[in-house]
């Protein structure tokens, strides 16, 4: 496929700097204030995006988004299907399989907009996934559905060792002492045998050790280096 301006095959982009884990006011509403996390935003731009906001799909179970989406509509559904992704409230249903889904529909040559508004939910997913411990999945969970996807590894992998500390430290050592476990790592061969590969890069090595003595308690980090020298 031709290159683009905003290519899926690159690292991601530098986070804005308004991009935060954190909730913000988006000022009064019906007497209250509303929080929107950046999360939020990115789910709202899916909807803009793929379909009309004040669909019924927004009061849809997962089982019934899922349904509509294997029934050709897909496109439609994406909106209300990463909003139950990325909090975990598919149900019985892997979540890698939604990457696998768009995959299959070979998103990435989809038109500008469309490509564009997928790349910010899953950035921002992801960036927001290695900035906390209690979010609804685990780092190592949304690697494995984010593989899936078909975009080089580069795009996740880079920017986690750029900042590689606090929870994102923790969330590798629990990575690598989990030991790539579930079907979306053991569907996706070749990509977990990458990121192992990169786990245990000199890079990777050098970092954990750098800032596991602050973040992982010594057992942990002794662990975590014993599996990857």
């Amino acid at each position: 496929m031709a290159e683009t301006e905003s290519s899926s095959g690159g690292a991601a982009p530098e986070s804005d700097p308004d991009l935060t884990p954190h909730a913000e006011s988006s000022g009064p509403a019906s007497g209250s204030d509303v929080l929107v996390t950046p999360l939020d935003r990115s789910i709202s731009r899916l909807w803009g995006v793929f379909s009309d906001r004040s669909s019924l799909l927004r009061d849809l179970p997962a089982d019934a988004v899922l349904a509509r989406a294997d029934a050709g509509e897909l496109r439609f559904c994406l909106p209300r299907l990463l909003e139950l992704l990325s909090t975990d409230r598919l149900d019985a249903e892997p979540g890698y399989r939604v990457a696998d889904r768009l995959a299959a529909a070979d998103w990435q040559s989809w038109e500008r907009q469309e490509r564009e508004a997928l790349e910010d939910f899953f950035d921002t997913w992801w960036l927001l996934t290695r900035a906390f411990d209690d979010g609804p999945l685990s780092a190592s969970d949304v690697l494995g559905i984010l593989v899936h996807l078909g975009v080089p590894l580069v795009r996740w992998l880079g920017p986690w060792l750029e900042d590689f500390d606090g929870a994102a430290a923790r969330h590798f050592a629990d990575m690598i002492l989990g030991g790539f476990q579930g079907p979306a790592w053991q569907s996706a061969p070749d990509e977990r045998g990458q990121v192992q590969g990169w786990a245990s890069s000199e890079a990777c090595i050098f970092g954990i050790a750098l800032v596991g003595g602050i973040h992982l308690p010594d057992e942990q980090l002794s662990a975590v280096l014993d599996r990857l020298i």
